[in-house]
């Protein structure tokens, strides 16, 4: 019998991108490449829109939203994720791209890795420092 190594999937929110690209932080998690690396078009919009209010040169940013893009497997937004997106915006009080951040990384059954303390106390998250 052949034995099948069975890949981690991981859920990247955009506050361990920034500071894995601005700080170098977390490069455990997405420097291995055994595991598979989701993100959705709302952390590459936030990551960007981030790197240009610190500033930093637009060529470094096209870089790093490459890097990402590169790295990554981009999980679209359907009908059924707004749908759950909203149900856990509404009862969970999570503003509305964070909640569909959520119901991104739930509908592929990822954990969602994270700084940002919204997502505390959500099943399937892991909070960093």
């Amino acid at each position: 019998m052949i034995e099948e190594k069975v890949q981690e999937s991981k859920f990247i929110d955009s506050s361990v991108w920034l500071s894995y690209l601005l700080e170098g932080k977390y490069a455990e998690l997405i420097d291995k490449n055994e595991s598979i690396i989701y993100t959705s078009p709302l952390i590459i919009f936030e990551v960007k829109l981030k790197l240009l209010q610190k500033n930093i040169p637009r060529d470094q940013v096209i870089e790093k939203i490459k890097f990402i893009k590169e790295k990554t497997v981009s999980i679209e937004i359907n009908n059924k994720i707004a749908d759950d997106a909203c149900e856990n915006s509404y009862k969970n009080k999570i503003p509305s791209i964070d909640s569909l951040i959520y119901a991104s990384a739930i509908s592929i059954n990822s954990i969602l890795i994270t700084k940002d303390n919204d997502f505390r106390g959500l099943k399937n998250t892991q909070i960093l420092k």
